[in-house]
């Protein structure tokens, strides 16, 4: 199988999906440019990265749905690395690699800090809430965990090995890089 590999290995910030995003989307856009929408292409991305923004990851899985909606024959392969904060952004892809000694941090839970802020219509826990059930709602479409596991398991902050990752349903098979 060809592919190409698109490495994220920094920051999870609105500049750095959106780069990492427009990397992807014109490698897609140049290979359907030439060939029919029924042609299979494979993407492989690997994720690196300490942390940041999870609404960034909310927004890059969104991508990555998008683009399997679109793109019927597109095929994605995603690998956690080493150590790994976007366990949440590799979880939807077709095929889930992680690499053998990756230590993943498995997404918290977000907590209010401020019961006074808002979001347009929300109060920050309302905000919060909704995130939350973002998150646990990818988890349990895309792991062997149901609702209650994945929130006592992300109420506190939790590293998982590679074989914790395929045990739990987070990742297909391990790997290395």
């Amino acid at each position: 199988m060809e592919y190409t590999t698109f490495n994220f290995d920094c920051d999870i910030t609105k500049k750095s999906i959106t780069d990492f995003i427009k990397l992807i989307s014109e490698h897609i856009r140049q290979y359907y440019e030439t060939r029919d929408i029924g042609d299979e292409l494979t993407v492989k991305y690997t994720i690196c990265t300490s942390g940041g923004s999870i609404v960034e990851m909310l927004r890059f899985i969104d991508f990555i749905e998008i683009c399997k909606n679109k793109y019927p024959k597109l095929f994605f392969i995603s690998v956690a690395t080493n150590f790994c904060y976007g366990l949440l952004m590799t979880c939807t892809a077709h095929k889930r690699l992680i690499e053998n000694t990756a230590d993943v941090y498995l997404c918290a839970v977000v907590s209010p800090v401020s019961s006074n802020m808002c979001f347009g219509d929300l109060d920050f826990e309302s905000y919060t809430d909704n995130l939350n059930n973002m998150i646990l709602d990818i988890y349990v479409k895309n792991s062997k965990l149901s609702k209650e596991e994945l929130h006592l398991l992300t109420a506190k902050t939790v590293h998982l090995s590679a074989e914790d990752c395929i045990t739990r349903g987070f990742a297909d098979e391990i790997c290395s890089i």
